[in-house]
């Protein structure tokens, strides 16, 4: 989910009208995150909360936005969902590939993201879940990812592909913000493998 809601908050920032989602219990601190930062967010723009659990996303309990709409009608009408680093183990990228299937509409109902043009994630690298068999130098040490090449073997591209979803590498950024171990893939329907 959001978590502290610093992208969506950037997001918005920039111009975009914006729901921030993650589970109920973070409402309170993202809702928190979004008035300190109202003052620069200028209309048409705008943020908002919305709880949703991804391992459940169909459900109208699972989804309520603070203010407005429903969840699920946001969802409905938005041109573009990002998620930023939206895994770390593999409950969340369980619940992850749930709720992108069900907002592709490759869950066997129709996609909840019916105006959906682009879904992006922003995936950083990690050895200790989808690059495995790294270990670090020395015992106690930081554990890096050496090789940019290791990228390629990451089990979360490769856990979304199976489920069906096509993963295209969406923009090469700037050379200065470049890092070897993050990517920004586009999402879309696939073939399951």
């Amino acid at each position: 989910g959001c978590g502290s809601g610093y992208v969506g908050v950037l997001l918005a920032a920039l111009g975009a009208r914006v729901t921030l989602t993650d589970l109920p219990h973070v409402a309170a601190f993202t809702s928190a995150t979004l008035a300190l930062n109202a003052a620069v967010i200028r209309v048409p723009a705008s943020a908002a909360f919305g709880a949703w659990d991804w391992s459940q996303p169909r459900s109208e309990a699972a989804a309520a936005v603070t203010a407005g709409d429903s969840l699920l009608h946001e969802l409905a009408s938005a041109d573009i969902a990002v998620a930023a680093d939206p895994v770390g183990d593999e409950a969340t990228q369980r619940d992850f590939l749930t709720a992108a299937r069900s907002l592709l509409g490759l869950d066997g109902h129709p996609a909840l993201g019916r105006s959906l043009r682009q879904l992006l994630v922003v995936h950083k690298h990690q050895q200790s879940f989808c690059i495995s068999g790294y270990s670090a130098p020395t015992d106690g040490a930081r554990p890096t990812i050496t090789q940019a090449d290791e990228c390629e073997r990451c089990v979360f591209r490769r856990n979304l592909e199976d489920a069906g979803i096509k993963v295209t590498l969406w923009h090469r950024p700037p050379k200065p913000f470049a890092h070897p171990f993050v990517e920004t893939w586009a999402l879309s329907k696939g073939v399951a493998r």
